[in-house]
């Protein structure tokens, strides 16, 4: 095959891989192939759809692992699976092989990580780093970590953002706080018209927290969002409220907001810095 990769994808590429935690799976969308890492710089084959477009597709990729420096194995035992009737029924099963990767994930006391408190989650941001491309300059990319504790050992566990979205799903993944303590959560195009249609007004988020000046997670990058200042389990319990215990929570609500901008407006106030920022801790 003759083909090559164009340089945005492999920028894209040096930093997927590299950020990707050994185990870790990767089964582009609608692909029909999935790969799994089995260090840091091998991925191996472990399932393709028998049809020639997914075989096309695994031809592209494997060029791809090989332009980006690193190694894949194949003829070890992968799955071959019949092409499914619909592109929709496709999508379902590579979603469903790859949630059943993730059931047997493990922590090192054995304890299932299916079976953690996956709400309770850390995001955190590790670095920026430099990625070398074809022509020799460097590109800077954000590298970001969710913690998520055992509920078995203690043991803290640092996952990929892709596996933890694999294991607890759009609902846990798609909520981030600030530094300061607010809630944000990504709204659907569903839940969108129905705030919209109840008065109600989210936050567009960018790269940059709009209340703290710090740095949001690509996940979140381009959502709209709810946010609060009340802790997820709180939030959880909103529709149970009558109108009058909802008039108080709302209230509530906004003097929370007002005393935290007053807070964020306070030159005296310090929030959190990131090792590429100026400023002092």
């Amino acid at each position: 095959m003759s083909w090559e990769p164009e340089e945005e994808l492999v920028v894209w590429a040096k930093e997927h891989f590299l950020t990707l935690s050994v185990g870790a799976v990767w089964a582009p969308e609608s692909s029909g192939v999935t790969y799994i890492k089995k260090d840091e710089n091998t991925f191996a084959l472990v399932r393709m759809v028998d049809h020639p477009t997914a075989k096309e597709h695994h031809e592209k990729f494997a060029i791809l692992f090989d332009t980006v420096g690193l190694t894949l194995v194949e003829g070890d035992g992968e799955i071959m699976v019949p092409p499914a009737m619909t592109p929709q029924e496709n999508a379902v099963q590579e979603y469903e092989h790859k949630q059943r990767i993730a059931q047997g994930w493990q922590c090192s006391c054995e304890f299932p990580l299916a079976n953690f408190e996956l709400e309770n989650k850390e995001v955190r941001f590790v670095e920026d780093r430099e990625v070398l491309l074809s022509d020799g300059n460097t590109q800077n990319v954000e590298v970001w970590a969710i913690e998520i504790t055992c509920p078995n050992c203690e043991n803290v566990i640092e996952m990929d953002p892709d596996d933890y979205n694999l294991l607890a799903g759009d609902g846990d993944f798609m909520k981030w706080t600030n530094s300061v303590g607010t809630n944000f959560l990504a709204l659907t195009r569903n839940q969108i018209i129905e705030i919209a249609e109840a008065g109600n007004i989210g936050t567009a988020v960018g790269k940059v927290c709009p209340d703290t000046g710090e740095k949001v997670p690509p996940w979140m990058w381009g959502t709209y969002c709810l946010r609060s200042t009340k802790s997820w389990e709180e939030r959880s319990i909103i529709d149970d409220m009558s109108e009058e215990e909802y008039e108080a929570f709302m209230k509530a609500e906004e003097e929370d907001a007002t005393e935290q901008q007053r807070l964020i407006d306070d030159p005296n106030y310090t929030t959190l810095s990131y090792p590429d920022s100026d400023e002092e801790e």
